[in-house]
């Protein structure tokens, strides 16, 4: 009886590579992090995240779209596994980013917790150490160096991990506009990824809406430049299935798609023959499921979506008309009744 996966089928790229399956990464030493951590920042440029956003998401959905026409066991084709194969090399790089900048931002901010023994007084013994080594780092990129150079001998990156989420959350005393529970809340999919509970592709869902005291975390430099207005739309895009198609938005994605990833959607619709992955950005969808305020997206519809929201407000406007019945109950005096059948209609036809 075999029960391992063929590599040229969906079930092992989504159930058997690292980035899809969460993997105890606890006893990992901190100071191996804290070398990669070093040398990632050192040759690679920081980008901005809304490129990486872009990339998450159009891999997310190429692999959604397979999923929905292959079954986990069915061989995939040749070009099928080429794409899923960039899929996760770009998201690999993705991933490895997003943990570096999140595990340094949070050992960056461990300065600001103020009565350092008392947090270490309520602490467990085997987080006693990693609180005052993060309690003690330094401001901007000095942070990763700090993390390279003096992380104590046989730290283990959970543990450097659980001692911020207890500083943030429990006893550590926090300024304002420092630490505390927002900084905990990030360090939530950190323990969660290091302990082995969230792949590092659910890890990557969850950091792009992450907040710290002062909004989006992506405001601390290093591994990204600061954030945009444009990484609220394009969360919004996402939400909305909307992320191949606004990719080939000239306009509204061309600063930050890179041509590769323009080159990615474009062969994903030729392979898959997807619509979802050709023609303009719905986004009446994008009004109906963002966060960014329905003006934003609704001025942006081309003429023929324009013409359709019209017909669907003629054919609502008939609808009404039929639910309403008019009843005189004292002479020059009526009230509005709506009809059992008018309002079948209305379900039937996406109105209520």
């Amino acid at each position: 009886m075999k029960i391992s996966a063929e590599k040229n089928t969906l079930a092992y790229h989504l159930h058997g590579r690292p980035l899809t399956v969460p993997l105890r990464m606890y006893d990992v030493p901190a100071s191996h992090i804290g070398n990669a951590c070093a040398v990632y920042l050192k040759t690679t440029p920081a980008i901005a995240p809304e490129v990486d956003v872009l990339r998450f998401y159009v891999g997310e959905h190429i692999l959604s779209v397979l999923q929905k026409q292959r079954s986990l066991s069915e061989p995939l084709t040749d070009q099928e596994l080429d794409l899923v194969n960039r899929v996760f090399r770009m998201n690999n790089d993705v991933f490895m980013r997003l943990f570096y900048y999140v595990t340094v931002i949070c050992i960056r901010e461990s300065r600001h917790c103020h009565k350092v023994d008392e947090v270490m007084a309520a602490a467990p013994e085997h987080l006693k150490k990693a609180i005052r080594f993060v309690t003690q780092a330094p401001d901007s990129k000095d942070a990763v160096t700090y993390f390279m150079q003096h992380c104590p001998t046989g730290m283990k990156i959970g543990d450097v991990a659980a001692a911020m989420k207890f500083a943030f959350y429990k006893y550590g005393h926090w300024s304002a506009s420092y630490g505390g529970k927002a900084w905990g809340s990030i360090t939530d999919p950190l323990v969660e990824l290091v302990e082995g509970r969230i792949s590092p592709t659910l890890f990557c869902d969850v950091a792009w809406a992450l907040e710290h005291n002062g909004g989006c975390m992506f405001n601390k430099g290093m591994y990204f430049s600061s954030y945009t207005k444009y990484l609220k739309q394009f969360l919004d895009l996402q939400r909305a299935g909307q992320i191949p198609r606004g990719v080939l938005d000239d306009k509204f994605t061309s600063a930050y798609r890179t041509p590769d990833l323009l080159k990615l959607v474009k062969k994903a619709h030729q392979v898959l023959g997807h619509e979802d992955f050709s023609g303009p950005v719905d986004w009446a969808l994008v009004a109906k499921f963002g966060v960014s305020g329905k003006s934003v997206y609704l001025s942006k519809l081309t003429d023929a979506q324009k013409r359709k929201e019209d017909a669907a407000a003629k054919k609502l406007a008939s609808l009404i008309a039929e639910t309403v019945t008019s009843v005189e109950y004292w002479p020059g005096k009526k009230i509005e009744l709506t009809s059992r059948e008018g309002l079948v209609k209305l379900k039937a036809a996406g109105f209520v």
